[in-house]
């Protein structure tokens, strides 16, 4: 079987590694825009690269990787980050002849999970808690409750794209006044914010499968460390077997009748000893490795309902596992640390672990690991700064006891 996987990230590489183990091509796709990202790819487990066009519009990028599902003969064409992702649900919804076999469902389904304002909506018709809505930003417009404003606050993107300049935590409304005039655009809908309570809790994660509401699969983790630090996305993860994490996971996963992989993050409230919603991202997740050494079935499933073929759900996984993303994440995030941080990493070196690391394929983790000492070195301003400061982030908690 041949496999076309987009986008880049250390997720891509796990799935290619198990694709290829079970004597399945896999050829990756990457945007010709994507400066220096192929030699991230030198992978024995990747067939080929081919580099595409995109520069014209995001409906283009579709077209160019449909040309290339048909001339490579292509059976699954399985995209894994959010922008892409988004592109081809719009682009089929406006020309069928661009749909490819792939694990998304197309429908109303995505957007029930994947736009923060519908998603809440979606969500307030159930029990599962979500953070207070005290407004929005819009083409450059602050719309702000200020009667009952309770500071910090989160402004994030309504549509879901990296923690760089598109999460700013606030503590008073001159701050939300510099955000707005440095990166708020308003000629684009990425310049839509919400402006939400902030959870100061630990950050947790249930990944998973659905098919039409039901979940065939899903992993519970919890982000111990992140990039930016109290804040971010995965740079060292644990397998955290809460099952309550899964019951609420599956309340909004059965309202939106989504059928594909999904991410639903939450945060614990110390206050009322509660998990909060943050947001679901319809995709593959950044930190399906540690969730493919759990349970790696998601691969398998994805495949079947790719093409077609009925599944069997896989809801056990393996506990008392952690994942450290030492190469690419968690070197950038204690580099703007404290000393603390510092000891804390030191101390993790005598835990049991798994690595960003393949002997049997170290070519991709030892260039990103040198590119992650280039950032550190070189350009410190590309590396984003903690989300709160330590003082801060115990200063908040102890607020909410």
């Amino acid at each position: 079987m041949r496999i076309l996987i987009a986008e880049t990230g250390q997720h891509v590489l796990e799935a290619a590694r198990y694709y290829a183990r079970d004597d399945h091509t896999v050829i990756l796709a990457l945007e010709e825009s994507v400066k220096n990202r192929p030699k991230f790819f030198y992978s024995r487990y990747i067939s080929h690269i081919i580099n595409y066009s995109s520069h014209v519009n995001d409906y283009f990028k579709i077209k160019e990787l449909k040309k290339i599902y048909d001339r490579e003969k292509i059976d699954i064409f399985f995209p894994f980050g959010f922008d892409l992702v988004t592109n081809y649900i719009n682009a089929i919804s406006i020309d069928e002849n661009f749909k490819m076999n792939t694990p998304y469902q197309t429908g109303i389904g995505y957007w029930k999970l994947s736009d923060k304002d519908v998603l809440y909506q979606t969500v307030s018709k159930t029990d599962v808690r979500i953070p207070k809505r005290y407004g929005s930003i819009k083409g450059g417009i602050v719309d702000l409750n200020v009667k009952d404003t309770n500071y910090p606050l989160i402004l994030k993107r309504t549509r879901g794209v990296g923690i760089k300049n598109n999460v700013r935590l606030v503590w008073d409304k001159a701050e939300i006044d510099s955000f707005v005039s440095e990166l708020s655009d308003p000629n684009q809908h990425s310049g839509e914010f919400l402006i939400q309570e902030y959870i100061p809790g630990d950050v947790f994660d249930v990944g998973g499968f659905a098919i039409e509401g039901d979940i065939f699969y899903a992993v519970p983790q919890r982000r111990t460390v992140t990039l930016p630090l109290r804040g971010g996305v995965a740079a060292v993860n644990d397998i955290f077997p809460d099952e309550t994490l899964i019951s609420l996971a599956s309340e909004i996963i059965k309202k939106s009748g989504w059928t594909g992989p999904f991410q639903a993050e939450f945060r614990w409230n110390p206050r009322d000893r509660s998990y909060y919603l943050i947001e679901v991202n319809a995709k593959m997740w950044g930190s399906i490795p540690l969730s493919l050494l759990s349970n790696p079935d998601i691969l398998d499933i994805a495949v079947c309902v790719a093409l077609g073929k009925k599944s069997e759900k896989s809801l056990d996984f393996k506990n008392d596992i952690r994942y450290r993303w030492i190469c690419s994440q968690e070197i950038l995030a204690i580099s703007k640390g404290d000393k603390e941080d510092f000891y804390e990493f030191i101390k993790r070196f005598f835990k049991k672990s798994e690595y960003d690391f393949s002997f049997s394929d170290p070519l991709p983790h030892l260039i990103r690991f040198l590119s992650s000492l280039y950032l550190i070195i070189f350009r410190k301003d590309t590396i984003a700064d903690a989300l709160v400061s330590r003082e801060e982030h115990m200063s908040l908690n102890d607020l909410n006891k």
